[in-house]
């Protein structure tokens, strides 16, 4: 919005721009009253863009942030016009001059220029699911790669399996523009430099980055993520495998199994760190017993007899031998150990 003063004009008057920008004051005329038997004489006005302030306070439900990101014009333009009487036909001449610029047409010659900012920020974050065990803190490292395959940054998983990689600012130079990036897990290359028991995601994550204007010195964010395990997510998913260890809350339960000499199976199981059933062969009804006092899970499958075939899908034979033990099969989320 702009106002304009001076000289006959007893209050400030006010035009907003139209869609094109343009603002229009009503039209100044000029007459002979107005010389008062004078051969001329002089007006003087000025122009200014009302500030961010005036201009909310003017403009019904406007509120404070409605013109963030716009750099308002204070310049204050001025105009002096000479008006006077040097010919007999009725006609008066007008001179006008704009900022001390002689001009033919002042309707064109007052311009304002505002200035548009926006800018935002935005990251790529990241989720680490492990499963057979529980994740630890800075165990996995991920790496962020520009669209020219340059390593950008690198990140480490929280304890709850989350990693983020800023991306840093953006402006309204931005606005249109996509940018594409690429996460991957870090995988060593040394065998003996991996963790052991984990099986790692070799997924490459492409994410697509386009920077829009929201508005009111605001950016906004589009993220379109392709080419991991979970659609539309930047989550990377491995697995352990390991020593049977099964934890239902203090103590623990664990099974082992142990060929010796392929000649016999021997069993022990062992609750807080304490054997508690040690022998060659088992007895069916006290592992039984042992899964349900601690809430372990119900066996697979419990053969009728010593044939390991009868249903038992996870048993282990034991050699033939003269102390034949019966097949042993494992609790749910129970495992073995042979060796």
């Amino acid at each position: 919005m702009f106002e304009l003063t001076g000289d006959g004009i007893s209050a400030p008057i006010v035009v907003p721009t139209t869609n094109g920008g343009v603002a229009v004051f009503p039209e100044r005329q000029y007459s002979l009253d107005d010389l008062a038997g004078a051969e001329s004489k002089t007006y003087d006005y000025q122009i200014r863009e009302l500030t961010k302030e005036e201009t909310i306070a003017r403009v019904n439900g406007a509120t404070a942030d409605e013109y963030d990101g716009y750099e308002f014009d204070s310049t204050v333009h001025r105009i002096h016009v000479v008006v006077s009487n040097t010919t007999s036909n009725g006609v008066l001449d007008v001179d006008c001059t704009v900022d001390g610029v002689s001009v033919s047409d002042v309707s064109n010659a007052v311009t304002f220029t505002n200035d548009y900012t926006a800018n935002g920020t935005t990251s790529i974050d990241g989720n680490k699911v492990l499963t057979g065990r529980d994740l630890e803190e800075d165990e996995f490292t991920f790496i962020l790669y520009d669209e020219d395959g340059k390593e950008i940054a690198r990140q480490t998983n929280g304890e709850d399996g989350t990693f983020s990689f800023g991306l840093g600012e953006f402006t309204q130079e931005n606005i249109g523009e996509t940018y594409t990036y690429t996460v991957k897990e870090y995988i060593p290359e040394n065998e003996s430099d991996k963790i052991e028991g984990i099986t790692y995601d070799d997924s490459e994550i492409t994410v697509k980055v386009t920077v829009g204007d929201a508005g009111k010195g605001k950016l906004s964010f589009t993220k379109e993520i392709t080419g991991g395990k979970v659609d539309g997510a930047v989550t990377f998913k491995n697995s352990y495998e390991g020593e049977a260890d099964v934890q239902t809350g203090n103590p623990q339960v664990v099974l082992h199994h142990l060929h010796l000499h392929h000649i016999l199976t021997r069993t022990w199981i062992t609750h807080g760190g304490e054997s508690i059933y040690n022998q060659f062969g088992i007895n069916f009804h006290m592992l039984n017993y042992l899964c349900d006092k601690t809430s372990l899970g119900k066996l697979i499958c419990s053969p009728p007899g010593w044939n390991a075939s009868d249903g038992c899908t996870n048993g282990i034979r034991p050699e033939v031998s003269p102390h034949r033990a019966p097949p042993v099969c494992l609790p749910e989320a129970i495992g073995s150990k042979g060796t």
